[in-house]
């Protein structure tokens, strides 16, 4: 015979259902203006949400979020900013007095100035912004053992000269 794997509780109470969430609707302009004006009349946000049937936390958000003299403006999103404009301005002095220093270097010399501990990563995207490029320089390709042997042959052949032979002869290109 076979064994049955669970027993039904015949006293348990059925799940309660939750409601089907509520849809979001956004406020249009007009309405924001009308809550804007009730809150700089000093009305408690809580009774403008029950006049606009909202909720109170929706009103906290749209006043907190619309804080700006203009209605709908947003506030600068992500994180703030390290340098100020004039440690800015002061970076880029540094690196117009050391155009070729490195980004390390950079950031101690704004660590310096300005008393901000600041990553060089971050110096470098702050000049970018600034317009300032930065590239690795070329490296000159080796001399070839024939270029070296040549060099020497000539450097032997030439250094018995003596030094008046060598004031006249001039290694500078003339101009046309």
């Amino acid at each position: 015979m076979p064994r049955a794997r669970g027993r039904k509780n015949k006293n348990k109470k059925p799940k309660a259902t939750r409601p089907p969430p509520r849809k979001r609707t956004r406020i249009a302009m007009e309405t924001k203006e009308a809550i804007h004006r009730l809150a700089d009349m000093g009305m408690a946000q809580k009774d403008i949400a029950t006049a606009f049937q909202r909720s109170p936390s929706a009103i906290s958000k749209l006043l907190g979020r619309d804080s700006h003299p203009k209605i709908g403006e947003t506030r600068p999103v992500g994180r703030q900013k390290l340098l100020s404009p004039r440690d800015v301005r002061a970076l880029k002095r540094i690196v117009d007095t050391a155009p070729h220093a490195s980004y390390d270097a950079y950031s101690w010399e704004i660590n310096a100035a300005a008393g901000i501990r600041i990553a060089p990563r971050t110096i470098g995207t702050y000049l970018r912004q600034q317009g300032v490029l930065c590239y690795k320089t070329w490296k000159k390709p080796h001399l070839t053992n024939r270029q070296m042997s040549t060099r020497l042959a000539w450097a032997r052949e030439h250094s018995a000269w003596a030094k008046e032979v060598w004031r006249t002869k001039s290694f500078l290109m003339k101009r046309c």
